[in-house]
C-alpha cells in the first residue's frame, strides 16, 4: 500500500517524464520485487532510487537524406531524396553489389539519362565491394553503347 509521500513522488516522476516527453513504460525499470517505494531520510540507501534510467540506443537514420531542389523556372525550393537530385545532375552514384536487380537499376538509369540529352556528359561514380559477371558485362556493353551513340 503507498502512502501520501511514495505517491507524491511517483506522481512527480510521472509528470517529470510527460513533462520531457519520454513515456513513462520505456523509460524506467521497476525492480524485480516490484516494489517503488521511497527510501528515509536517514538510511543508507536514500543516496540512491529504485527506478533507473533506461536509455535506447542511438539508431541510424532509415530514410534517404533529403536536400533542397529549385526546380528551374521555379520560385521556391523542395525536399527531394539524394539520388533523385543527383540523377537532375546527370550523376550515378554506384556504391552496391553488382547483381542483376542492380543491374536492371543502373543500365536503366542511363538509358533515361540518355533520352533525356545525349550530348551532356553522364558522370558515373564507383565504389563497387564486388559484382557478378554477367551483370557486370551488361553495365559494360550499355556504357560502350552509350559512348558509341552520343
Amino acid at each position: 500500500m503507498m502512502n501520501a509521500v511514495d505517491l507524491r513522488f511517483a506522481l512527480g516522476a510521472l509528470a517529470a517524464l510527460l513533462f520531457v516527453g519520454v513515456s513513462p513504460s520505456s523509460a524506467f525499470t521497476v525492480p524485480a520485487s516490484g516494489r517503488t517505494t521511497r527510501p528515509s531520510r536517514g538510511s543508507a540507501a536514500a543516496a540512491t532510487t529504485r527506478l533507473s534510467v533506461k536509455r535506447m540506443p542511438i539508431m541510424m537514420p532509415t530514410q534517404e537524406p533529403m536536400v533542397p531542389y529549385r526546380a528551374p523556372g521555379s520560385t521556391y525550393d523542395q525536399f527531394v531524396g539524394m539520388k533523385t537530385r543527383q540523377l537532375r545532375d546527370r550523376t550515378l552514384w554506384i556504391a552496391r553489389y553488382i547483381d542483376d536487380d542492380a543491374t536492371n537499376e543502373i543500365i536503366s538509369s542511363l538509358l533515361y539519362l540518355q533520352s533525356e540529352d545525349d550530348k551532356k556528359e553522364i558522370k558515373l561514380y564507383l565504389n563497387i565491394p564486388g559484382a557478378n559477371l554477367r551483370p557486370s558485362l551488361a553495365i559494360y556493353d550499355a556504357l560502350m553503347d552509350l559512348k558509341a551513340s552520343g
